[in-house]
């Protein structure tokens, strides 16, 4: 088991970060690096990173200036030890097997990035996706066409595993709103194999005042 860290950017999410950030701890893959970026928040958010990283020692935090979302990715993949990187939304949450469940498809698979899909989250209610445990096996010009015809794989930087050396080169832009989209056919134009996996294991939270909603 290697490691694998956890970026989280947050920025006043004070009502949101509980819930995803118990959702990381609770996870069953052990060896976690948790890395919370707060990224200027103005709310109560940075004191609970805070808070947290005194109970658990495989939680980080950096404080920094407030420089947006991209920003805030790219500090936190620079400082995380981790050989695998995820990425979470601070406003989402995930299921406790999320991390093996990826880890598991990757290695099986000897890809340099494993997907799942994810439930739709508006208010109370879930959306639950059409469901598949096989496991697909893409190189990056057939991963990429996935993306581009919104087939199986989405453009969103969560609900995905990556090898950290991916992104040696490759950084998320800042001053970009749909950053995910600029980065993810870079990420796969870099790896070899994209393995996917169309079991939900990620919650995608659509909150008034979010960057997607905007």
């Amino acid at each position: 088991m290697e490691r694998i860290t956890v970026v989280v950017p947050v920025y006043n999410v004070e009502k949101y970060l509980k819930k995803c950030v118990d959702s990381l701890l609770a996870q069953t893959y052990r060896d976690l690096e948790i890395l919370l970026v707060n990224d200027g928040s103005t709310d109560s958010s940075g004191e609970m990173c805070d808070k947290y990283s005194k109970e658990y020692s495989n939680i980080v935090v950096i404080h920094k200036e407030n420089g947006g979302l991209s920003d805030a990715r790219n500090v936190g993949i620079k400082y995380a030890t981790g050989k695998y990187i995820g990425l979470i939304d601070s406003d989402d949450y995930v299921d406790p097997d999320l991390f093996e469940f990826l880890y598991r498809v990757m290695c099986e698979e000897e890809a340099d990035i494993s997907v799942c899909s994810m439930y739709q989250c508006y208010d109370e209610k879930v959306v639950t996706p059409d469901i598949d445990k096989e496991v697909f096996v893409y190189n990056s010009e057939e991963a990429i066409a996935m993306v581009l015809d919104s087939r199986k794989i989405s453009v969103n930087a969560v609900n995905k595993l990556y090898k950290k050396e991916l992104f040696n080169d490759i950084e998320y832009p800042i001053g970009k709103t749909s950053e995910d989209a600029f980065v993810i056919i870079d990420l796969f134009s870099s790896a070899e194999k994209i393995a996917v996996c169309l079991e939900p294991k990620y919650y995608y939270v659509h909150r008034h005042g979010s960057i997607t909603t905007s």
